[in-house]
């Protein structure tokens, strides 16, 4: 179900990945590398869509690989940095309302679309970051009409392509009472910090950065009469994320107001991706003009200082950590949430990581998530906290799922069998949402108990016993679905016929 919610389109990919690299470390190491390309060269792809120098474009990519957003994959396998890594490729689609005063109907609806395959969250707060880049546009143009027809049909045509992301989502949200993520008691404390003395946050901003970040907000507001509209709109719009992102902003008085906020966003420190993006931008079109310095020697001088201060700081402050980590008794930097079958070795555990066998890791250990669990009505903050389902998932499922033996048919349903001294009612460590289809030793059950967190209850016979289910979906999910997978392959060869319609007439020219 995370799958499902989190980004459909990048967990099939996620998928193949795993398959050809052979080994989880294998896994890590590669995605690992493909995440900072990716966000370098968005990043970098940004930058000469904006006019910046090559040279300046490359120093920009590379402090944008290493900046925290990026690095929560790489440290954290948060999904939060895979959004990161394609965030500029948004931007991009903003930069060029404003330089084109114009929508490409195409490119705007690909990028959208291919942020929500990855991360529906990213997608949002990148969308959101798109508001004043429109307005702007649409208020300079002089055919606002055909600006708002391309816009819809932006829309229409991202509907079609992520109709896989959002049909999912909206037949689970309607027909079950899913458990929220972790909603933060203090939205503040999901902030990030200006100062490395910022203890009450849950990440902080590094110096190189801060610096940055200084030497823009003064020659921007310096020379903000002398630089141009776009200029301008990069940095406010840059700075009111940063804003939002910190404790600058009032989150818990809001949160306060709108309690709902804190499972919807959870952490402010999402914002700051755009942040980063736009000030790296601004930053970088300042350098490229003559308001900051005029010698490029110089600036290319200052640029790749500030490129190494900040990969040292990254290694001392993030890479040792989980080098020393790997080679310790610990293995695994972070801990939370990991629960370990029974005592194993630092050796064995670090074999599991290596070893060729991808399922050795979870005869290991269990990762416990209770995120999107059913529940049988929708909760609240203080409730979530009352509930403590992340002990109750560790009770219910993770502690008692080794006497079950589980086996997932060609079919794609999960078998799961167990013996029994008695004739019992025992709770089964399998999840049972509304459309999950329930065949009991051998009877289809139509209904069927659970726990508070969506574990079924079942009366168990004395001997051995056999449950298999199947989730299936409401039709409507699944032609969805196929009209998704024909929207992109319609899309690509619409796309390519164009390209290559437009080179003929270049040539033609």
């Amino acid at each position: 179900m995370v799958n499902s919610l989190y980004g459909p389109g990048l967990a099939y990919l996620m998928g193949l990945i795993v398959l050809c690299a052979g080994s989880w470390f294998h896994f890590q190491l590669i995605t690992s590398v493909l995440v900072m390309f990716v966000a370098g060269a968005s990043m970098y792809y940004l930058c000469r869509k904006n006019d910046i120098n090559m040279i300046f474009s490359t120093f920009l990519g590379l402090l944008f690989m290493l900046c925290p957003p990026i690095m929560e994959w790489v440290n954290g396998n948060q999904f939060t940095g895979l959004g990161a890594a394609v965030t500029p490729l948004v931007i991009v689609q903003g930069t060029l309302m404003l330089k084109k005063l114009d929508i490409n109907v195409f490119s705007l609806a690909f990028v959208m679309s291919l942020v929500l395959q990855v991360h529906v969250m990213t997608s949002l707060i990148s969308a959101l970051a798109l508001i004043p880049f429109f307005i702007t546009n649409f208020i300079k143009t002089t055919n606002r009409l055909d600006i708002l027809k391309k816009l819809f049909l932006s829309i229409g045509l991202t509907l079609f392509l992520t109709a896989n992301v959002w049909s999912v989502m909206l037949e689970t949200f309607t027909s079950n009472h899913l458990l929220p993520v972790f909603p933060r008691e203090h939205m503040s404390g999901g902030t990030v910090g200006l100062s490395f003395l910022d203890n009450d946050v849950i990440q902080f901003i590094p110096l190189t950065y801060l610096i940055i970040i200084g030497c823009f907000i003064i020659v921007f507001v310096w020379k903000f009469r002398t630089i141009s509209l776009d200029l301008r709109i990069f940095g406010i719009v840059g700075l009111i994320f940063l804003l939002i992102s910190t404790k600058l902003f009032p989150w818990d008085a809001l949160q306060s107001l709108v309690p709902s906020i804190a499972f919807n966003i959870q952490s402010p420190k999402r914002f700051v991706t755009v942040a980063y993006v736009l000030i790296l931008l601004t930053f970088g079109k300042l350098m490229s003009s003559d308001l900051i310095l005029r010698n490029d020697l110089i600036k290319i001088a200052l640029m790749a200082l500030l490129l190494i201060v900040t990969n040292y700081t990254q290694i001392i402050n993030n890479q040792y950590k989980q080098i020393d980590a790997w080679h310790s008794d610990k293995v695994i930097s972070m801990h939370s949430n990991v629960y370990f079958k029974k005592h194993f070795s630092a050796h064995e555990v670090r074999d599991a990581f290596v070893g060729s066998n991808l399922s050795t890791v979870f005869s290991l250990m269990d990762k416990g998530t209770p995120d999107y669990l059913p529940v049988d009505h929708k909760y609240d903050a203080q409730q979530y906290y009352n509930l403590h389902p992340y002990r109750l998932y560790n009770l219910e499922f993770i502690n008692h799922h080794h006497k079950f033996n589980y086996l997932v048919d060609y079919n794609g349903r999960l078998n799961a069998t167990w013996n029994s001294k008695h004739n019992r009612v025992i709770r089964v460590p399998v999840v049972k949402y509304k459309n999950t289809e329930v065949v009991f030793n051998g009877k289809k059950l139509d209904n069927v108990k659970t726990s508070s967190i969506g574990a079924m209850l079942l009366q168990s016979k004395k001997g051995k016993n056999n449950i298999t289910i199947e989730y299936n979906a409401d039709k409507y999910v699944y032609i969805l679905m196929l009209i998704s997978l024909f929207a992109w392959i319609i899309f690509i060869l619409t796309w390519i016929m164009i390209t290559c319609n437009m080179h003929k007439q270049k040539e033609n020219d």
